[in-house]
């Protein structure tokens, strides 16, 4: 992802800030998170990664397309999921911290099937902080659906009902958009 990583480049370089975290995010940031974890525990990369998500709606089913090769953005396969560890610590602060104080030792020492892998690191989801990625309702990153125009001025509803399948498949096209003033970066899918 060397369009994201020279993005994380910039944004560090402008505020002079070092990681933890590399993407703060916020928007409709779902769909970015599980664009980014697909591609990070699928090849070439077979990462394993850490989700903490005190909103509860991580869903693990959205990192795999339906059909192989029909969503080049979640290149996952279903047994890359066995590499997604998802701890659901409630809202709050200390939930996020037990979790985020006990992973490092779980991760490196414990008995696990993702020993193979190396630990690309942790995704907060909900939090304030503590991951390589944070999502909230604060972020540098803001993710956004592309833009799709709208229908004509005057245009009567019974001419909208009719465009309405075509304006569904120009929906469904549009891709994602993470942006900020450093740049952005977009990716269909989702």
């Amino acid at each position: 992802m060397p369009e994201l990583s020279a993005l994380i480049t910039r944004y560090q370089r402008a505020t002079q800030s070092a990681p933890p975290p590399l993407l703060s995010v916020s928007g409709r940031y779902l769909p970015f998170i599980y664009h980014l974890i697909s591609t990070l525990i699928s090849a070439p990369h077979n990462y394993t990664v850490v989700i903490i998500d005190t909103e509860g709606k991580f869903d693990a089913t959205r990192l795999v397309a339906s059909t192989p090769s029909s969503q080049p953005s979640y290149p996952a396969t279903p047994a890359d999921l066995a590499h997604v560890h998802v701890y659901l610590p409630g809202r709050g602060q200390e939930g996020v911290k037990a979790v985020l104080s006990a992973v490092d030792e779980f991760m490196l020492y414990g008995s696990h099937g993702s020993r193979g892998r190396a630990w690309w690191g942790t995704v907060v989801i909900g939090g304030m902080g503590g991951g390589q990625v944070n999502a909230g309702w604060k972020g540098w990153l803001r993710v956004e659906r592309e833009e799709v125009g709208g229908f004509a001025p005057g245009m009567s509803v019974e001419e909208a009902m009719r465009e309405r399948e075509a304006r569904g498949r120009a929906v469904d096209r549009a891709g994602w958009m993470a942006s900020s003033r450093w740049g952005s970066y977009a990716w269909k899918g989702g």
